[in-house]
C-alpha cells in the first residue's frame, strides 16, 4: 500500500543498497539519481557503530510521485476518486486525467545522519512539494518515503502556534506534543526564549507577535529541539543579519551533531554554507545531482541560457522580416565582433575577491562612426534578479570614439558583491534603445570565512568613543 513514512524494522539495519528489504513500492521508471544519491550523499557519516553493522539511513525517498490539477474544481473531484480507490485497495495506475500534471516525478535519495542536501530549481519545479511530502503535509500519490526518528519542518514558521496563547504557552505546548517531560521542557523553554529573543514579549499572546517575531520564535522552536530531520525552505532572512548569523551558527552545530538538514532556497550562498550536496529539481524530475557547488554552477548556467532566450525572443523575427521581403541580401551589421573580458589585478578571471577592483574591458566595430550608440553594462544575481545596471546614458561616451572600432572599459573600484555567482551582461543598443548585440559573461565573487548577508558588503569600520 502507498504510503508516506514506514518505520524501519526492529533490528533491520539497511545499506543504501538494500532499500528493497522495505515496504518500498518499485516501478519501471529510470533510477539513476537512486544510484548517484545513495554513493554520493554518504560521505557525512556520525561514527561508526562498529560490530552493530551499517549506518541506518534517516530518510529514504523512493521514486515518489505527486500530481495536482490545475482547476480547483477537478482537484477535489480526482482526489475522492482516488481516495475511494485506495480504500478498495486498488492498484491500478491510470494516466494523468484531464488538467493534471505532475509536480514531483519519480525522485529518489538516501541520507544519513549529518547529511545535508539542497534542493534548487526554478519556480514551481517541485521543491516545496516535496519538502512538504518529507514533512507528512502531503501525501504522495507513488512512491515511498521512510523517515527514521523525528522531523522538523521549517515551511512555514507560524504553523503550529496556537494564536490565543501566550509565546510561553505555545513553546509548552510543542514540548508536550513531542514527548518532553517537565524538567526537559523547562530547560527547553529558557533555550527557546534566548534564542529567539523575545525575552519581553513571551508572555503576550501570539496573535500580538508581529510577522518577524512569529518567525523567530518558529525557527527557534525548531531548532532547539534537536529534531533528526530538520527540513527548511527560504526561511533563512528571518531577523536582522546577526540573528540571521546566529541561525547559520546553530544549523552547522545541528548538522555536525548529526541531524540531517534538507535546504531548498534560490541563493548560492546560503547553499554553499549549509550543503554539501544538491539535487536540481526541473518540472518534478530530478535533473542532476551531485557537490552543491558545481550543480548550482550548472543550475545558474541554465537560467543564464535561458534569459538569453528571453531576450532573443524580444527583438524582431528575421523570419518575419524575410517573408515580407523574399529572400535576404548580405548585411552588414551595425555592431559585430563583440567581446567582454573581466580582469583583476590586470589579469583576466572569472574569480575575484570581494572589496577587490575590477575592470570590464569591451570591444566591437562599428558599420560607420560611432554616433547615437550607448554601452549597457546589468548585473544579474544568482536568483536571476537584476541587482544593477551601469550605462553610458545617451551616447556621450561613443561620441568621443573616431575609429570604427571601438575600445573601452568599466572600473568597479570596490566590487562589493557579497561572495556569490553572477552574470554581468554587455548590450550596444541605439538612442532608440534597439539591441544591435550583447554577450553575456559568468563570474564570481569569493570571501573569506565569514557570514555575508544581504546583496552588498559595504567596506566599512567601527569607531566606538
Amino acid at each position: 500500500m502507498q504510503g508516506r513514512k514506514k518505520p524501519l524494522p526492529a533490528g533491520k539495519e539497511i545499506e543504501p543498497n538494500e532499500v528493497s528489504a522495505q515496504p518500498i513500492e518499485r516501478r519501471s521508471a529510470p533510477g539513476a539519481i537512486w544510484s548517484l544519491l545513495s554513493m554520493s550523499l554518504n560521505d557525512r557519516r556520525p561514527p561508526s557503530s562498529g560490530a552493530r553493522g551499517p549506518v541506518r539511513p534517516a530518510l529514504i525517498v523512493d521514486r515518489v510521485s505527486k500530481k495536482f490539477s490545475r482547476r480547483s474544481n477537478r482537484h477535489l473531484g480526482y482526489g475522492l476518486g482516488d481516495l475511494a480507490g485506495e480504500l478498495l485497495h486498488s492498484r491500478a495506475r491510470a494516466p494523468l486525467r484531464k488538467d493534471e500534471f505532475w509536480a514531483v516525478d519519480r525522485v529518489s535519495l538516501i541520507l544519513n545522519a549529518g547529511d545535508s542536501l539542497a534542493l534548487i530549481g526554478r519556480n514551481g519545479s517541485g521543491k516545496t512539494t516535496l519538502l512538504k511530502m518529507i514533512a507528512g503535509l502531503a501525501k504522495p500519490d507513488r512512491g515511498t518515503i521512510v523517515v527514521e526518528g523525528a522531523a522538523r519542518s521549517l515551511i512555514n514558521l507560524g504553523a503550529g502556534f496556537h494564536v490565543d496563547l501566550t509565546g510561553r504557552r505555545n513553546i509548552r505546548t510543542i514540548a508536550a506534543l513531542q514527548g518532553f517531560g517537565r524538567r526537559e521542557t523547562l530547560a527547553l523553554e529558557e533555550d527557546i526564549i534566548a534564542f529567539s529573543e523575545l525575552e519581553e514579549v513571551i508572555d503576550c499572546p501570539f496573535w500580538t507577535y508581529s510577522s518577524g517575531m512569529k518567525a523567530r520564535l518558529g525557527f527557534a522552536s525548531a531548532v532547539c529541539t534537536r529534531p533528526d530531520i530538520l527540513l527548511i525552505d527560504e526561511i533563512l532572512s528571518v531577523g536582522d543579519a546577526a540573528f540571521q548569523n546566529k541561525c547559520f551558527i546553530r544549523l552547522h552545530e545541528l548538522r555536525n551533531g548529526g541531524t540531517t538538514i534538507v535546504f531548498v532556497s534560490h541563493s548560492q550562498t546560503h547553499v554553499a554554507q549549509l550543503c554539501e550536496k544538491a539535487v536540481w529539481l526541473e518540472q518534478g524530475q530530478a535533473r542532476l545531482a551531485g557537490e552543491a557547488k558545481e550543480t548550482m554552477k550548472r543550475y545558474l548556467a541554465f537560467m543564464d541560457e535561458r534569459r538569453g532566450e528571453r531576450l532573443n525572443r524580444l527583438q524582431p523575427a528575421e523570419s518575419e522580416t524575410a517573408q515580407e521581403t523574399g529572400p535576404p541580401e548580405a548585411v552588414d551589421p551595425p555592431v559585430r565582433d563583440l567581446e567582454i573580458h573581466l580582469r583583476h589585478d590586470g589579469q583576466e578571471t572569472r574569480l575575484a575577491p570581494i572589496h577587490g577592483e575590477l575592470e570590464i574591458d569591451f570591444a566591437f566595430e562599428t558599420r560607420d562612426k560611432p554616433k547615437d550608440l550607448a554601452v549597457f553594462l546589468r548585473f544579474w544575481r544568482e536568483d536571476g534578479s537584476l541587482m544593477a545596471t551601469i550605462d553610458s546614458r545617451n551616447g556621450q561616451l561613443l561620441h568621443g570614439a573616431r575609429e570604427r572600432q571601438v575600445r573601452g572599459s568599466v572600473r568597479l573600484r570596490d566590487a562589493n558583491f557579497n561572495p556569490s555567482a553572477y552574470s554581468v551582461q554587455l548590450r550596444i543598443v541605439d538612442a532608440a534603445q534597439t539591441l544591435f548585440d550583447e554577450r553575456v559573461l559568468d563570474f564570481a565573487i569569493q570571501g573569506g570565512d565569514r557570514l555575508y548577508w544581504e546583496m552588498v558588503e559595504f567596506r566599512h569600520d567601527f569607531l566606538i568613543d
